[in-house]
């Protein structure tokens, strides 16, 4: 293959064109002749070497070279365009540990990968988590569960926040729904089941099922406390009362003819009232 000098000065002739040279011996020996061939081996000698990506995975200029980037797709079902699987192949690992490689990555590619993946049979479903298969860290979007659809997402492989207009639960932090059953808990956060009438908000001091905060269209109350025996709260359902749990009652004054101190309650028109207090 002949490499043209970057200074060097030529005319084009045609094929059928001789091109013997018959003038001095000088001059034949600084004149050569190339054909458009050579001119393509010459641009293709000083190219980047050709490199051919990796199946699935999206290429990227790096340093200057083509190279496969840390992104790789799933080719979409028959009938379908676009990309139902996105996820990095090692995330934020700028180099693995020793002995490690893609064989054996999963462990470490619940920290540092991404998996975005499209449901491509409904096409109403996006789910975002780590690189092998978003158990541990993953949100979902789900449009299939009504026209209002349903966002979920897990941390650690526990849930922590559920907007489900569909079912009417709504949830955030260490608690969960179990529909259609009542069955609502609330240990660290916050759980309400609009069509059971269920509401509980905990914060680690009672239990999931108490909270510090319970509305029960079941057992029909609203109460504010730790356990049922330590809650104070009204009773909605049947003949409405005040409700306060029986261990902010126990006990007896010692003077239990004069009161000392008086409760103001005051009703939904303004009225006050007085309660006595005996000590």
């Amino acid at each position: 293959m002949a490499i043209i000098p970057n200074d060097e000065q030529f005319i084009g002739l045609s094929a059928s064109v001789n091109t013997t040279e018959r003038r001095s011996a000088l001059i034949n020996a600084e004149s050569q002749a190339y054909t458009m061939q050579d001119i393509v081996d010459t641009v293709g000698s000083a190219l980047p070497p050709a490199v051919n990506p990796t199946d699935q995975y999206v290429p990227l200029n790096f340093g200057g070279e083509f190279a496969d980037s840390p992104f790789s797709a799933a080719i979409a079902s028959a009938g379908y365009y676009g990309w139902p699987v996105l996820q990095t192949q090692v995330g934020q690992i700028i180099s693995l540990p020793p002995g490690v490689d893609q064989s054996n990555v999963a462990p470490y590619l619940d920290y540092y990968g991404l998996s975005i993946q499209n449901n491509p049979i409904t096409g109403k479903q996006t789910v975002i988590g780590d690189y092998n298969g978003g158990t541990n860290t993953r949100l979902t979007i789900d449009n299939s569960y009504g026209p209002f659809g349903r966002i979920y997402a897990t941390v650690g492989g526990s849930p922590a926040l559920e907007l489900n207009s569909a079912e009417s639960i709504y949830t955030f932090g260490e608690a969960f729904v179990n529909a259609p059953i009542s069955e609502v808990q609330a240990s660290g956060g916050m759980a309400i089941y609009g069509a059971g009438g269920e509401a509980i908000i905990g914060c680690g001091i009672s239990s999931p099922t108490n909270g510090v905060f319970r509305a029960s269209g079941a057992f029909g109350f609203v109460t504010i406390g730790t356990t049922p025996s330590r809650s104070i709260g009204a009773f909605v359902a049947g003949s409405p009362a005040m409700q306060i749990g029986s261990a902010l009652i126990n006990g007896t004054p010692s003077n239990t003819a004069t009161p000392v101190a008086w409760t103001k309650v005051r009703n939904e028109s303004g009225t006050i009232y007085y309660s006595p207090l005996y000590q």
